[in-house]
């Protein structure tokens, strides 16, 4: 795998960006993170990668940065409203303007290939017999997907017409280590390995739980691709497993592993949300061909990980389990 002396990662210090991040490092990539601060534009330091100052976020900026930094590649994870509530201005420019805005800079600052995230969440609810392809039809039914779905249709055609390089990697269910507290698996960690109740919905949605480190290989691997394709090039590529596993029994397993009774999962207890897709399972033979990728930890083995770094984080919680 080749991969650029220099990296700048959009959203570098969440969840997924810092897996990533740290891959690339083991790569022996400089990487930075861009970030927002009201200084002029500059590089400072950190303990573990280089943050990049931005006043804003236009593209003006953001083309100064390019041309500064000289990086072999750019990777958007920025996003908004992946949980909690956000204002629609905002999910609208970071979800949908901001990507537009780094491609634009960077076929300004010597056509940069981009590799940008979406989501899962822009398509139709699959069926049981069929996986969801990158040609599936697009259905959002929240804003945050709506947004997601318009950078991803949005960019191809940009891309062409600026003649320069994106791909864009369509992530389903990310879980592991380092996940927000809000999320399903820290919360069924927390209540369960401290012998608490947790109320659930009915369980029955269907989803394609992949793993941290799995997902940081999928972008990695489409980093070095991207470098490698043809100027005007935008392919679309799932992350994801193929295997659809029920709410209800990522929950049922959780608890088995941390040897609490399945009866503190209190499921219907809270309503199925309206519109909710029943069931998001993706194909990644894709991005497996164009780049080798393949998922390799198992759905058990990815929650018992989770559990012994959520564990051994919170002390506390692990001795009253």
């Amino acid at each position: 795998m080749l991969l650029p002396k220099r990296v700048l990662v959009f959203g570098g210090e969440g969840f997924i960006g810092s897996a990533v991040a740290s891959l690339l490092r083991a790569h022996d990539c400089e990487v930075y993170s861009a970030t927002k601060h009201s200084a002029d534009s500059k590089l400072a330091p950190s303990a573990s990668t280089q943050l990049c100052m931005l006043s804003d976020q236009s593209t003006a900026s953001l083309t100064a940065l390019f041309q500064e930094l000289r990086p072999g590649a750019i990777i958007n994870l920025a996003a908004k409203g992946v949980t909690g509530k956000t204002a629609t201005a905002s999910l609208v420019d970071t979800n949908s303007l901001l990507p537009l805005r780094l491609l634009e800079a960077a076929a300004q600052a010597g056509k940069i290939p981009l590799v940008h995230t979406g989501s899962c969440f822009e398509l139709r609810s699959s069926t049981q017999q069929k996986l969801l392809t990158e040609t599936s039809d697009l259905r959002p039914r929240t804003a945050y997907a709506a947004t997601k779905a318009a950078a991803s249709l949005l960019l191809p055609i940009l891309a062409s017409e600026y003649e320069t390089t994106a791909v864009v990697l369509r992530l389903f269910g990310v879980y592991g280590p380092g996940e927000a507290d809000s999320r399903l698996l820290p919360q069924l960690i927390d209540s369960l390995s401290s012998h608490q109740p947790m109320a659930l919905t009915s369980g029955r949605q269907i989803r394609d739980l992949c793993y941290i480190d799995d997902v940081a290989q999928a972008i990695v691997l489409a980093t070095s691709q991207a470098c490698a394709l043809p100027r005007g090039s935008v392919p679309v590529w799932q992350v994801s497993t193929g295997i659809g596993t029920s709410i209800k029994r990522v929950a049922i397993t959780t608890a088995r592993l941390l040897h609490a009774p399945v009866s503190l999962l209190r499921f219907g207890e809270i309503p199925d949300r309206a519109g909710e897709p029943r069931r998001l399972v993706g194909s990644h033979q894709a991005l497996s061909q164009a780049t080798g990728w393949a998922p390799s930890v198992s759905l058990s083995c990815g929650i018992q990980r989770t559990i012994e770094a959520r564990l051994a984080r919170s002390p506390l919680v692990a001795k009253a389990s």
